[in-house]
């Protein structure tokens, strides 16, 4: 009798997990003053999981480059390239991508920069028009099935410094059963070439 109270309660508390959305708020913002040029930072489930990645550029010896990774525990890591996989596994990881992008909803998109060249106010307005016009380009690109429901993007022209200044926000829901549906149909479709 025990055993079908404790079975009906996980099963209870497997449904509810499946169906409760997944909140996933990535913040990227680029400060050209600072010596940290990017941070990238990443909050799920409600703050329970938090995490933050600084980038900033190395200058290895021998001419080389780099990127110097720290997280929010101030370990650092050194990132010299990146090794290219296999075209099969990125084949299935973009259908894998694909497949959790259809059914992503975005609620919030809210992109802010200010872009200044000192030397002239022509150059400035031309050069923030690019941006935001590039930025535009990259949202219409990649604008999700079921839409943004809160979109705000802000390229402000700054005439008396220069400055670059970046920040980006993206709020992504997402549910556990798509996940796992994506990660099945992976799993059936790699089974089906190896056969």
């Amino acid at each position: 009798m025990v055993w079908i109270v404790v079975a009906a309660v996980l099963l209870a508390a497997v449904i509810t997990v499946l169906f409760v959305p997944l909140r996933v708020c990535l913040l990227v913002l680029v400060r050209a003053a600072s010596r940290e040029k990017l941070l990238f930072a990443v909050d799920a489930l409600g703050g329970v999981i938090k995490r933050e990645w600084r980038v900033s550029i190395a200058n290895l010896p021998g001419g080389g480059h780099g990127l110097w990774i720290k997280d929010r525990r101030g370990r650092r890591f050194l990132m010299t390239h990146i090794r290219k996989g296999k075209k099969g596994r990125r084949r299935d990881q973009r259908k894998f991508l694909k497949h959790l992008y259809r059914r992503a909803d975005i609620q919030v998109l809210e992109v802010d920069a200010e872009l200044g060249l000192f030397s002239d106010a022509a150059a400035t307005a031309l050069a923030a028009g690019l941006v935001q016009a590039v930025v535009f380009a990259a949202v219409a690109i990649f604008y999700p099935p079921k839409g943004i429901e809160e979109k705000r993007i802000v390229v402000l022209p700054r005439f008396n410094r220069a400055c670059f200044n970046f920040r980006g926000k993206c709020i992504i829901t997402l549910r556990l059963e798509h996940i796992i549906s994506a990660g099945w149909n992976n799993l059936l479709r790699k089974r089906k070439k190896a056969v």
